[in-house]
């Protein structure tokens, strides 16, 4: 979704035709054309074809750790991968938005929310509106656009960024909870907002977690591990999430690829559904993710298989 940057945009097929140029005669003639089977055909096998080699640019620029690592390496990294580990959860699961990039897995606990927060918007507002649809009125937050796409009674938009402190361009999660946050915990919260999620986490406190029932969030920049300032930022954040919530349902993004990090494999775009350890049972889980309720981010390309994700 594109806010800061735009991971997903360039793997999705134009499916526009382009606008012609020229007088109106000759774009008619060329509206015309391009309707045609065959040529219509041809423009779809090119815009695929665009759409590989868009996705292959994106990832083969990414450093991957796929032949070095020591045992030392490896402890590291999977002492942030563990963090990662879903349990199985008492309530059902249930997907809200579209089958498709935008759309999350979630437990099917609402009755006691009262207000949603969808950081990071684009032109995807699936999850907001299905949101909406349960009678939740959903505040969005997204910088890089005027208003958003589809109007709701129940959206109220703001155009800001998130992140970890409030000034007059940005708002942080304890700003927006002053300002709209239900009583309680009866708040749920939606992220994606291209790697800012990781200072929010670092820098959020645990009274404002506490705040959401629920968090799903698209985390990215794996690629940057062997950062030390950036894997001790992302460890800071997970081991205070996973203090009050439990992580209940993964998907991998396939917009980017399976990367191998000392020698551990694991996705460089994850989405993950946080639900608070208050009020519910977990124990170990006993099936593969993806799931029957999940479906690929980017349609042109298979979903990302990850095994029961136990590390």
């Amino acid at each position: 979704m594109t806010k800061a940057a735009d991971h997903a945009s360039p793997y999705r097929l134009r499916k526009q035709l382009p606008e012609p140029a020229g007088t109106p005669v000759r774009r008619l003639l060329r509206w015309a054309l391009l309707m045609l089977p065959p040529i219509r055909r041809m423009h779809t096998e090119r815009s695929r074809a665009i759409l590989e080699l868009d996705h292959e640019r994106f990832n083969t620029g990414l450093r991957y750790l796929s032949d070095c690592g020591t045992a030392a390496d490896q402890a590291r990294v999977l002492a942030l991968f563990r963090l990662f580990s879903p349990l199985a959860v008492s309530v059902l699961m249930t997907r809200i938005g579209h089958r498709g990039d935008g759309g999350y897995v979630m437990a099917d606990c609402f009755a006691s929310v009262h207000a949603a927060f969808s950081f990071g918007i684009a032109d995807e507002t699936s999850w907001d509106e299905a949101v909406a649809r349960r009678g939740i009125p959903v505040y969005q937050y997204d910088g890089t656009i005027d208003r958003p796409p589809v109007k709701d009674p129940r959206f109220t938009f703001h155009k800001k960024m998130i992140g970890p402190q409030q000034d007059a361009s940005t708002e942080s999660i304890a700003s927006v909870l002053a300002t709209h946050g239900a009583p309680g915990n009866g708040n749920i919260l939606k992220l994606d907002i291209e790697g800012t999620e990781w200072e929010i986490f670092d820098t959020v406190s645990s009274d404002d977690l506490r705040r959401f029932s629920q968090i799903v969030c698209e985390f990215h920049g794996f690629q940057h591990i062997d950062d030390p300032a950036w894997y001790s930022r992302a460890l800071r954040g997970m081991i205070k999430l996973r203090s009050l919530f439990e992580v209940v349902h993964v998907h991998a993004n396939n917009g980017g690829h399976l990367a191998i990090f000392a020698n551990v494999p694991f996705p460089i775009v994850l989405e993950v559904t946080f639900l608070s350890k208050s009020g519910y049972s977990f124990g170990r889980i006993d099936k593969t993710f993806p799931t029957p309720l999940d479906a690929p981010s980017s349609p042109h390309f298979a979903d990302i298989f990850l095994g029961s994700f136990q590390f």
